[in-house]
C-alpha cells in the first residue's frame, strides 16, 4: 500500500537496513546486539525492530470467506470507519480483542464481544477500560457458529451459548 511505501521510503531516508532473513538466534545480552541468519550472517544493530507479519486466526465458520473483506475483518483500526453507527462483533478474549473493541467503540453503535470461555484472558487493565464504555457487551461461553448476509455484506451471525446449547 502507499503508507507502507511512504513509511518505508522515509526509513530509508534516515539510514534504516530493510532485511528480509529468517533469524536463528538473537543475543540482547550484548550491544550492539547480535543477531544470526539462517545463512550465517552475522548482524551487529543498536535497534532492531521485529516484524513477524502475525496472519490473522480464522473462525472457519460458514460465511467467513465469502464476507472477508465485505463486514468480516483483522483489523478494527484499518476499518473501523466502516462500521460507524453499526452494531459490531468482536471475536476473543485476549487483550487483542479488548483492543480492538475500545478502537471500534468509538465509532459503532454497539460493540459485543463474544468470548468462548466463561472469563475473558485479557489483562485486568484492559478489560478495567472497557467499563468506561457504555455501548461495549461481553457474551461469555459464545461462539461464533456462522456468518450471514446478502450478496454484498455481512447482515448477522449466528451465536451459540456454550452452556445452555
Amino acid at each position: 500500500s502507499k503508507i507502507i511505501a511512504d513509511l518505508q521510503k522515509q526509513a530509508y531516508h534516515f539510514g534504516v537496513q530493510f532485511l528480509s532473513d529468517s533469524v536463528i538466534s538473537f543475543d540482547a545480552t550484548q550491544w550492539p546486539y547480535l543477531i544470526r541468519t539462517e545463512q550465517d550472517k552475522k548482524i551487529r544493530a543498536l535497534s532492531v525492530i521485529v516484524a513477524t507479519g502475525a496472519a490473522p486466526r480464522r473462525l472457519g465458520v460458514p460465511g467467513e470467506q465469502y464476507y472477508w473483506g465485505r463486514g468480516v475483518s483483522s483489523c478494527a483500526l484499518c476499518d473501523a470507519p466502516f462500521y460507524k453507527d453499526e452494531e459490531v462483533i468482536v471475536v476473543g478474549g485476549g487483550d487483542s480483542a479488548v483492543e480492538q473493541a475500545l478502537l471500534l467503540a468509538s465509532r459503532a453503535k454497539m460493540v459485543t464481544i463474544v468470548v468462548r470461555k466463561n472469563h475473558m484472558r485479557a489483562a485486568t487493565s484492559m478489560k478495567e477500560h472497557l467499563k468506561k464504555y457504555d455501548n461495549i457487551a461481553i457474551k461469555y461461553n459464545t461462539t461464533v457458529t456462522e456468518i450471514t448476509g446478502d450478496d454484498t455484506s455481512v447482515t448477522g451471525v449466528i451465536l451459540c451459548d456454550s452452556v445452555s446449547g
